[in-house]
């Protein structure tokens, strides 16, 4: 007779896994990010990216949402933002580096009237 007892095994439900883990690595990093944002150069986007008490809401809801890590992503997002633009939609443009971001806030920063809005935001910890 087998008397040996099949176990089975106890999965770790993924979502809280990779939630816990990332939150831990979080609380790690925290000390680096804090000194990291007195530094000119990170003065604006590690708050805007990793301090949710420092991400401003959208003040409408966007029709669509470019996302450009860098310089040459936003560049060549140009052409299809101006598109955009003349049909009067709302647009979010999001960016994860320092000079992404000013590239697209010098090209449509102030790129706000009657018929569309665009918004330029650093995207929160990816």
């Amino acid at each position: 007779m087998d008397t040996l007892k099949h176990t089975q095994k106890v999965s770790f439900p993924f979502p809280l896994g990779y939630y816990c883990l990332c939150v831990l690595l979080y609380i790690i990093a925290l000390p680096f990010l804090i000194a990291s944002s007195f530094r000119l150069k990170h003065k604006d986007s590690i708050p805007a990216r990793f301090f949710p008490f420092f991400i401003k809401k959208l003040e409408y809801e966007p029709h669509y949402w470019f996302h450009a890590c860098s310089f040459g992503e936003v560049k060549s997002l140009e052409p299809l933002i101006n598109a955009f633009y003349n049909k009067s939609v709302n647009i979010l443009i999001t960016t994860i580096t320092h000079t992404g971001f000013n590239e697209a806030k010098r090209l449509y920063g102030n790129k706000a009237d009657s018929k569309a809005h665009i918004i330029v935001r650093y995207l929160p910890f990816e």
